[in-house]
């Protein structure tokens, strides 16, 4: 039994490897998986998300609420302004589109055990609000409307269309990326069992 342990002992573990890279004495017996698991689990929640966040905007648009509130518009012309020339008006979805994608789907993944919450969407549901935050606090004002958009005369209704907008990508968000993770621990722990079930059967041959 003890020679078992030893050849599976692990000589090398990476950690967020998409499978446990044991790297057995056996070369077949489970392989090394070089990506990262939280860069691929975050990469599909972002766009899971993303896609929700857009659908969301699209609904605004169609039944005409708020359509004196458009964010985007207002980022471009913000843009605009910083580059010195005229920004087509795809940009700002583009960026938003990364952004939501890549940078809050890499910022959730490494934050999301320090979140409050046991499951996936109560995390995203506090990460949207702190999301939320900084976006009323800082986005807004910077496009020229105001600490949580007040400065678009509409009261408190931007903010409140904002928090939802934001809630529904951050609950996607984060509900994609539990059961991405759940998925991956079973896949790491059958992996493992694997490699021992190949270790044993090595050693008694």
């Amino acid at each position: 039994m003890q020679q078992v342990i030893r050849w599976w002992q692990p000589t090398s573990f990476y950690p967020g490897s998409i499978f446990w890279c044991f790297k057995p004495r056996h070369p077949d017996c489970c392989s090394k998986m070089s990506m990262k698991s939280w860069v691929w689990k975050s990469v599909i929640a972002g766009f899971a998300g993303t896609v929700v966040h857009f659908s969301f905007m699209y609904a605004k648009s169609r039944l005409g609420v708020l359509p004196s509130f458009q964010p985007y518009p207002a980022f471009q012309a913000t843009l605009s302004r910083w580059v010195g020339t005229d920004v087509p008006a795809i940009v700002p979805w583009l960026l938003s589109f990364l952004n939501g994608m890549t940078i809050l789907g890499f910022l959730f993944a490494r934050l999301q055990r320090l979140l409050p919450g046991q499951r996936g969407a109560s995390k995203g549901l506090a990460f949207g609000v702190i999301g939320w935050l900084f976006m009323g606090l800082i986005f807004f004002p910077v496009i020229g409307l105001g600490p949580f958009a007040l400065g678009a005369g509409l009261g408190v209704a931007p903010a409140t269309l904002s928090l939802g907008m934001v809630l529904t990508y951050s609950i996607v968000l984060g509900t994609v990326y539990a059961a991405l993770d759940h998925r991956n621990r079973i896949a790491t722990k059958h992996a493992g069992r694997a490699c021992l079930g190949a270790g044993e059967k090595a050693q008694s041959q």
